[in-house]
């Protein structure tokens, strides 16, 4: 992967969580309600993760040892999926 299409599927994830949080902002604010801070820190720590991920599979970063490789795809599934529980929950509980 070439540094220009790291760029653009970095600014492509970047835009996606911030628009999925604007829209959860959104919707809380029209139900008088304010956004946990859960919902944040996954959208952040989600967004650091696929960054690296994607990092990893460009060029700019040299070969890794295969257990971190293979940690930080895991934590990175893993933040992704509390992310998208985390929205889940806002959406239908609302807490």
């Amino acid at each position: 992967m070439s540094v220009a299409v790291f760029l653009a599927t970095a600014v492509l994830a970047i835009t996606v969580i911030v628009l999925t949080l604007l829209g959860l902002a959104n919707v809380a604010h029209r139900h008088n309600q304010t956004i946990s801070f859960k919902v944040l820190a996954g959208g952040g720590l989600a967004l650091a993760l696929i960054c690296a991920v994607l990092l990893l599979h460009s060029d700019v970063v040299e070969a890794i040892p295969e257990l971190v490789h293979t940690s930080v795809f895991a934590v990175a599934y893993l933040s992704a999926a509390f992310f998208l529980l985390t929205i889940l929950d806002t959406l239908i509980i609302g807490n």
